[in-house]
């Protein structure tokens, strides 16, 4: 557990500045009590942390909002941007949603994130309205997200079952 902690601390803090905005929505100097939330399994009951050689590259969560809803965040590392890492963990993310009982997820994301825009769209997260003049809330369905990033996957020669085999597959 100290080496996760370790590990996803060192993740968050080589990020760029702009890519701290995008997943958190506010700037961040210290890390250690998102850390602390995103593997405090109480809190988080979803997470997904992608590496490679031993480096953390990618982190994704789902936070329990009330019964059944959550709010999913995913950000991948400056350097390992559109190679498919985001798709991937974003269907690993609402797999493991789904067995821990959710069945809608919220994303929060500033207008400017064109990323999470996109995984929203392949996903087919619902643009539900504007929580600020500046940012949006989608809605997805589990059941239909896990469907759409199936065949997303699929079409990118990545095969999806089992989760853990797909990703040790997947070349980065």
């Amino acid at each position: 557990m100290e080496e996760d902690r370790g590990r996803l601390l060192r993740f968050f803090k080589s990020l760029s500045e702009e890519t701290v905005m995008l997943r958190f929505l506010r700037p961040i100097r210290f890390f250690e009590p998102e850390v602390e939330r995103i593997l405090d399994k109480n809190r988080t009951p979803v997470s997904v942390i992608a590496s490679k050689e031993g480096l953390v590259i990618g982190s994704g969560e789902v936070y329990r909002i009330k019964g059944d809803e959550g709010e999913l965040a995913v950000v991948v590392h400056d350097n390992y941007r559109r190679r498919g890492l985001g798709t991937l963990m974003m269907y690993m993310l609402f797999t493991e949603a789904r067995k821990k009982g959710f069945t809608k997820i919220h994303a929060y994301t500033h207008e400017t994130n064109i990323p999470m825009k996109r995984l929203a769209q392949k996903f087919r997260g619902k643009l539900i309205g504007m929580i600020e003049e500046d940012m949006y809330d989608f809605l997805f369905s589990v059941e239909e997200a896990i469907e759409a990033g199936t065949r997303v996957l699929r079409e990118k020669g990545i095969v999806v079952k089992p989760v853990a085999e797909a990703l040790n597959k997947h070349s980065l």
